[in-house]
């Protein structure tokens, strides 16, 4: 299989229009131009500012779901092409896995995602997903929704063309024909480092052949911090300008909640640490799980999913902590920050398994802040800056311990009201909003 993709990775660096052939070989039905324009036929024109292609769900996709939100309060005409994992189950009727504002659930999510009832906002943005079953091996999913933005796409016109992520960038190859778009790839985490490929060092190769090339038809790049944008610079040697966007969350008052207490059923006396985010190797539960092993004063709630479930569950029956760790599943980013705000401690103790890691500045540190609550993270350069600078949570060593873990969360919980004033006094520090102004310059320029 490795030669194969190897094949079809180069085959994208001439003509992407052969990626057909391998849905063929993979029985994913190829979406036929014709059957694409009757789904989409509630779209009276195809003019619009601006299209965002992003290899994600955006119900799940803060950051994609803020810029969004920002471009269209703003007056922008924006045309978001995306995944989903779930409508086709709804919509077996459907001829293709494509679907826009026609379909009730895409609607109602459109409306959803811009909080904001008014009719010519709706009228500015169209949200068109590509379904694709889960259960598909990843380079599969990634070869089909390429296909499917590729049947379709070519029908629009837009100025400014916002790539929203590495698997994304490959697009830019249907562009040619248009003249005079602005193309800007948000790297929003090292892609030549990543965790996930940690042990697939051939893979990881692959993806840096792909955003080597690709990024030569980039006019702007932007990446999650400043670290990232420097290294990036040096790695592939750029010249094109590098803006930095923040992976902070849009502002919401603190909602007072005990849901996470309630839903799980989880007494008074217990102190809440919380995870958020995708389930994956280092992002710091086992270690979490270890330490949490000979305490009764902790519970672990997990909200997200992920490819690294299984192994978290293993650990939980190998350490017989069943009765300490919950999890939630995924929660759509509108209903996130209310969860949030019912716990007691954001953990954020990423471990350095990675180089994108060791740079690591996620949403969901801010989200914590956001929510009022302390943070515990491990002493990644990133992480480390924001805690030093706000006193808004504990340092760890990347290496540590169960006694370093514990020793940490219990400092927390003697200080904690300390603590949470303190990310309550500095939370507007790191809000979305706080950007806006860095977003309009980069669309304008």
């Amino acid at each position: 299989m490795e030669f194969l993709e190897t094949f079809i990775i180069c085959d994208w660096m001439t003509d992407l229009n052969n990626v057909d052939n391998l849905n063929k070989i993979n029985g994913i039905n190829k979406i036929n131009n014709s059957s694409s324009v009757n789904d989409l036929s509630n779209i009276d024109n195809y003019n619009f500012d601006i299209c965002v292609v992003s290899f994600s769900d955006l119900r799940f996709d803060a950051r994609t779901i803020n810029l969004v939100e920002t471009l269209v309060s703003l007056g922008k005409k924006i045309v978001v092409f995306s995944i989903s994992n779930s409508y086709s189950k709804q919509n077996s009727s459907s001829k293709n896995n494509l679907y826009s504002s026609e379909n009730s659930t895409v609607k109602d999510f459109e409306t959803k995602i811009l909080k904001n009832k008014n009719i010519e906002n709706i009228k500015n943005f169209k949200n068109i997903i590509v379904d694709i079953p889960h259960n598909r091996r990843m380079f599969l999913r990634w070869i089909s929704f390429l296909s499917s933005v590729k049947s379709i796409i070519y029908k629009f016109n837009f100025r400014t063309f916002w790539v929203a992520d590495l698997y994304s960038l490959p697009v830019c190859k249907n562009l040619n024909s248009k003249e005079n778009i602005k193309i800007i790839y948000d790297s929003r985490e090292i892609y030549s480092g990543l965790s996930t490929l940690a042990n697939s060092n051939f893979r990881q190769k692959i993806l840096i052949l792909i955003e080597k090339y690709f990024i030569k038809k980039v006019s702007l790049l932007v990446t999650s911090g400043e670290m990232d944008s420097e290294y990036l610079k040096n790695f592939y040697n750029l010249k094109i300008p590098i803006s930095e966007i923040k992976n902070f969350p849009k502002f919401k008052e603190f909602v007072k909640s005990n849901l996470i207490r309630e839903h799980f059923n989880i007494p008074n006396d217990k102190i809440i640490l919380l995870y958020q985010g995708v389930l994956l190797d280092g992002r710091g539960l086992i270690p979490i799980m270890k330490a949490i092993q000979s305490t009764d004063k902790y519970v672990l709630v997990i909200l997200g999913e992920g490819n690294f479930k299984f192994e978290l569950e293993k650990n939980i029956k190998q350490l017989k902590i069943e009765n300490k760790v919950k999890f939630a599943g995924n929660i759509d980013y509108d209903d996130l920050h209310k969860w949030t705000c019912s716990a007691d401690i954001g953990l954020c103790n990423i471990e350095p398994i990675s180089f994108s890691y060791k740079l690591a500045l996620p949403n969901k540190l801010f989200e914590y802040i956001l929510a009022e609550l302390p943070v515990l993270v491990t002493d990644l350069p990133a992480l480390v800056e924001v805690i030093n600078s706000t006193n808004c949570g504990f340092v760890i060593p990347s290496e540590n311990t169960a006694t370093d873990i514990l020793n940490a969360l219990d400092s927390i919980v003697n200080s904690l009201e300390k603590y949470k004033t303190n990310s309550k006094n500095i939370k507007n520090n790191f809000i979305y909003e706080s950007q806006k102004e860095k977003i309009i310059q980069l669309i304008k320029n």
